[in-house]
């Protein structure tokens, strides 16, 4: 996992570096304005008025230019890691198996790739480069201020900061804990809401307010647990800002007894006194990043562990032409019934139509099929005269293609939908002529948006497509033109429907029926 952090670091290296530059320079001219003002209380606005505050305004621009330089490249760098950190966790949630998928619903990916993902770039990597950038302001701070002011009164000043550093230990494992309390359950909320307004149909007067009671106790459970959250983390920046002021007092004490002795000027001692916090801010910027960095851990372990699993899969082989899919021994138990088939050959080519009552395995044996059930104990294999391979082991993309019931429309327009956004050429002599395919999609009646999806299983033109009651909401007509359609067609059609239309024209029906919980399948 961590390899896959060294190469998004990697991506944003150059900017990264550059971003360290200009943040050196921009500290470096911090510091030579705290030199000035020595310089000018101490006698140089009587000696060298101008040169002094043109030196000033000159530094000023610098800082200026640095510090806008610097933000740019943060926004540039961070966008570029997120990105590449996005681009991999949906290639992963893609590389999944069906029934990994499935495990989680679709918000919970949806969710992951924008918030923990941005959570990773706010509080794993900025944190992390805040805590080299305070390195790097303590280091010029010191060796450019130590030319004025007591090495021993710096030393001691950050030796105190450093001590402060042990505090966040007190409180980042619990924090942690508790932040990742809420992030669960923020997406327990959101499932349960997304859940709850799905029963909108449900909702009249007499249920509305049960809905409202079940709302608020699911809402009341989140913010609790925000408040636990937030009440630890009040008392934890408390102790880690009581260290800061504990350092001012001290240092305020060496500044008096250095000036009532002599050994202090009083352009030293107010430059020491006004950039104090140049020295605290660091430590206090490191203290704050371990916590955020903390508390992020579980995020960006939970994501690389998911990476790492799933961002590379193993290449499958394919086969170019297939004369039959083979079916023996097969057997897929659910909760509600027993699959069951002992022999069934699909020839290229053929027309088949499942037939069954609801609840015997229709829809099941189209998905075992399509590969989106692969826990059945059997076989299915693929032949090609002698050559016989298992489906499980091969890249069946170039020969099954699946249209379930309620499939997915793409918010895009109408040829990225129908080649799955160019994945497939276009080819409009593959489409059933004379249907209306006029409206927007947004404007689309259920049944044109159905002709939507037949335009795309046949337009992909595979040698075996298999439909999940494909016409439920055509009329009758447009029924019957696509029925005598797929009927002419050269691809093997195995089809689920109701319909008794052109039954006699298929060249096997695959009776599927079911008795105590056994589903066994014949084909005459």
């Amino acid at each position: 996992g961590e390899n896959h952090m060294k190469k998004y670091f990697n991506n944003i290296k150059v900017y990264i570096l550059l971003d360290l530059i200009f943040y050196c320079i921009l500290i470096l001219s911090s510091s030579l304005l705290s030199v000035l003002l020595i310089q000018f209380i101490d006698g140089g606005y009587k000696t060298r008025f101008a040169p002094i505050l043109i030196s000033y305004g000159v530094l000023i621009i610098v800082y200026l230019i640095s510090a806008y330089i610097c933000n740019l490249l943060q926004w540039k760098y961070g966008i570029k890691f997120r990105k590449s950190l996005s681009l991999d966790y949906f290639s992963s949630v893609l590389n999944q198996k069906p029934k990994e998928y499935y495990n989680h619903p679709v918000n919970y990916y949806t969710e992951f790739n924008t918030q923990d993902v941005k959570a990773i770039e706010a509080d794993y990597l900025m944190p992390m480069l805040s805590m080299i950038k305070s390195v790097l302001t303590l280091l010029i701070q010191f060796f450019v201020l130590k030319v004025y002011i007591d090495t021993y009164i710096l030393l001691i000043v950050m030796a105190l900061a450093i001590l402060s550093l042990g505090i966040p230990k007190l409180t980042a494992k619990k924090i942690s804990s508790l932040r990742e309390n809420v992030v669960t359950q923020m997406k327990e909320f959101q499932w349960f809401s997304q859940n709850l307004l799905g029963g909108y149909p449900w909702v009249n007067p007499r249920t509305k307010q049960a809905f409202c009671k079940e709302n608020e106790a699911h809402l009341d459970k989140q913010l609790n647990t925000e408040y636990t959250y937030g009440r630890f983390k009040s008392l934890s920046l408390v102790l880690n800002t009581s260290p800061n002021m504990i350092i001012t007092f001290i240092c305020l004490l060496l500044v008096g007894v250095s000036l009532k002795n002599g050994t202090m000027t009083f352009g030293v001692a107010s430059a020491l006194m006004m950039n104090i916090g140049t020295f605290i801010e660091p430590f206090s910027e490191m203290v704050y990043c371990i916590n955020t960095m903390q508390s992020a851990t579980t995020i960006k372990n939970n994501f690389l562990q998911f990476i790492k699993k799933h961002l590379h899969t193993q290449k499958m082989n394919t086969m170019q032409e297939v004369d039959s899919i083979h079916l023996k021994n097969l057997h897929y138990k659910t909760d509600e019934f027993l699959l069951e088939i002992d022999d069934l050959v699909l020839e290229k080519g053929k027309k088949y139509l499942i037939v069954g009552d609801n609840g015997a395995g229709k829809s099941t044996l189209l998905r075992i099929l399509s590969k989106q059930l692969l826990e059945y104990d059997g076989s299915i294999v693929m032949e090609s005269g002698e050559v016989c391979k298992d489906i499980r082991q091969l890249d069946t993309s170039n020969q099954i293609v699946y249209l379930q019931q309620k499939e997915q429309l793409f918010l895009t327009d109408y040829e990225n939908n129908i080649t799955v956004f160019g994945s497939y050429p276009y080819d409009k002599s593959k489409l059933i002529p004379n249907i209306k395919r006029e409206n927007p999609l947004k404007e689309m009646s259920g049944g044109e948006k159905k002709v939507l999806l037949l335009d795309r299983v046949f337009n992909m033109n595979l040698p075996f497509i298999l439909l999940d009651e494909p016409f439920a909401e055509l009329s009758q007509d447009n029924r019957l033109k696509y029925y005598e359609y797929l009927l002419s067609q050269d691809n093997g059609i195995i089809i689920v429907s109701h319909d008794n239309m052109c039954e006699d024209k298929f060249d096997g029906i695959i009776h599927m029926k079911k008795k105590d919980s056994v589903t066994r399948v014949t084909l005459c």
